[in-house]
């Protein structure tokens, strides 16, 4: 009953058609959503994603800021439009949008197997990246932000590692949204092999290190 109901309201959200194997719930045990299809009225699918929680409906009805563990493996193809925004995702507006609200605590965890990535431009040739044994860790709590990402990628440039550390101790505005304006903080990432998705992260010094071991460090 649930299966065909969400995927009728994705699908009228996104534009797209969505189709879901099988989504299993339970008030004890993890969550799952098995082979979640993205498909364009050409036949072309843009996404076949498997993604389970590690945390039970009871627990997340009892601490809903408390997300666990997320796992995710698939692949997804995003295609640029004309306005620069990436298909299947939502595109760009130029209405002002309300601001992010998060609450005062927030903590999860995000584990991927195998994701593979592809990257179409309007202009130059397709790229594909995989991520792999990739962990990434996030935490909220009042006004301060710890972030990591630690994992593998891999494209035809070669293979590497990727090392995010984010720590903002202020980042919400008066509002309880995030103020992006004062949002303050150490960013630190080092990152080795030419993969497309480090250049959209480090732009000019990842290109200008010629694809080799990158160690960047912001800090405002």
């Amino acid at each position: 009953v649930l299966r065909p109901v969400v995927e009728r309201r994705l699908t009228d959200a996104i534009g797209e058609t969505v189709r879901i194997e099988s989504i299993k719930l339970g008030w004890f045990g993890g969550q799952s959503v098995r082979r979640f299809q993205i498909v364009t009225d050409g036949l072309q699918e843009e996404a076949n994603l498997t993604a389970s929680l590690d945390r039970s409906l009871l627990k997340l009805a009892l601490s809903p800021t408390n997300l666990g563990t997320i796992r995710l493996e698939g692949s997804a193809t995003l295609t640029q439009r004309d306005d620069g925004s990436w298909a299947p995702l939502p595109p760009a507006s130029d209405e002002p949008s309300e601001p992010i609200r998060l609450p005062e605590f927030l903590a999860g965890n995000v584990r991927i197997s195998n994701l593979t990535i592809t990257l179409k431009p309007i202009d130059g040739e397709a790229t594909t990246t995989t991520i792999s044994d990739t962990n990434a860790s996030l935490t909220l709590k009042e006004s301060r932000l710890d972030a990591s990402v630690e994992g593998q990628m891999s494209s035809s440039g070669g293979t590497g590692r990727i090392d995010l550390d984010l720590a903002s101790p202020g980042f919400r505005g008066s509002d309880g949204g995030i103020d992006w304006q004062s949002l303050s903080g150490d960013l630190a990432l080092k990152a080795e092999a030419d993969a497309p998705l480090l250049r959209a992260i480090a732009g000019e010094r990842f290109a200008s290190a010629g694809g080799g071991a990158l160690d960047l460090a912001l800090t405002r």
